[in-house]
């Protein structure tokens, strides 16, 4: 369902957008720690950004 989705695109590293999608839902669903883990992922690969 929904979780394997985000989780396919938190580990989908082709390029940035899956990532911001995966930002955008964690955004969206209110989970602060989501969202700062997410952030931390364009912290270690800054070419995402």
């Amino acid at each position: 369902g929904q979780i394997e989705r985000f989780l396919a695109l938190l580990i989908n590293r082709t390029s940035a957008e899956p990532t911001k999608e995966a930002l955008m839902t964690a955004i969206c669903i209110g989970s602060r720690p989501l969202v700062e883990f997410i952030l931390s992922l364009f912290m270690e690969y800054p070419s995402y950004i």
